[in-house]
């Protein structure tokens, strides 16, 4: 038997994540004298602005975690420790919650103000429990908005 007789009989293959890990950068900023006297010092990048702070990544997959997979903040920040060796505390991961809420009210704005404007739109409610106490949300959607809510009471006050 020859090599140019050799065929690929049958494959097989593995799909598998990279082990996850988390890296570090350090920024420092340089302080130096010119020969006339001044003094010049370099500035941070305007995104860091602690002396040790989590980066946009962690923060996102947080406020993904517990906004977009519902899990609850004690829950992610576990999650985040066993998988990436972090110790992020739950009022942390409620922190940057409120912080990506803050960012995307005027996206929740624009699409409230859409599902207003459109001709027909589509409303429901279901009962949920928020801290052991029955809660409504609310959902209006068209086919290219929706908009969730969560109230107390199930209808306008009058």
């Amino acid at each position: 038997m020859s090599g140019a007789d050799a065929r690929i009989s049958e494959r097989r293959q593995v799909f598998d994540i990279p082990v996850a890990h988390y890296h570090v950068v350090e920024h420092c900023t340089l302080h130096l004298r010119c020969t006339c006297g001044q003094v010049y010092v370099s500035a941070f990048p305007s995104e860091v602005t602690e002396a040790v702070q989590y980066g946009p990544n962690v923060r996102a997959l947080a406020v993904h975690l517990t906004q977009g997979q519902l899990l609850p903040y004690g829950r992610a920040a576990q999650l985040i420790a066993d998988l990436y060796h972090l110790e992020v505390s739950p009022a942390t991961l409620l922190a940057w919650a409120d912080e990506a809420s803050e960012l995307l009210q005027p996206s929740v704005d624009r699409i409230a103000q859409a599902l207003i404007q459109a001709p027909v739109a589509h409303a429901d409610e279901s009962g949920l429990r928020v801290a052991g106490k029955l809660h409504w949300l609310h959902t209006v959607a068209t086919d290219t908005h929706t908009w969730y809510g969560v109230h107390a009471r199930r209808g306008m006050e009058v």
